[in-house]
């Protein structure tokens, strides 16, 4: 099978750009932008998270039963540092 003229010349070209070019700078703006709306969703989830992370560590030590009767922390920053985790993970 051969390819018509018209065939070969559309798949060589470059496509063209559906809006308008962009410099370097105008590109490092959105990039900031889209980070910042990436940033607040996950700080907002993290948020929401942290209102279920009681149930959800309490979810997950379920299956020790009596085995655990509680969470063991080491370093007095250490049960907040499990908290915000959770909530980070429930979050993101």
């Amino acid at each position: 099978m051969t390819m018509s003229r018209e065939m070969l010349e559309s798949s060589t070209r470059a496509p063209e750009a559906d809006g308008p070019q962009l410099t370097v700078a105008e590109h490092l703006q959105e990039l900031r932008r889209r980070l910042a709306i990436c940033v607040g969703a996950i700080v907002v989830g993290t948020c929401v998270g942290m209102g279920l992370a009681e149930r959800l560590l309490a979810w997950l030590k379920a299956p020790a039963g009596s085995l655990l009767p509680r969470l063991a922390f080491f370093s007095p920053t250490e049960a907040l540092v499990a908290y915000v985790k959770v909530a980070a993970a429930l979050g993101s």
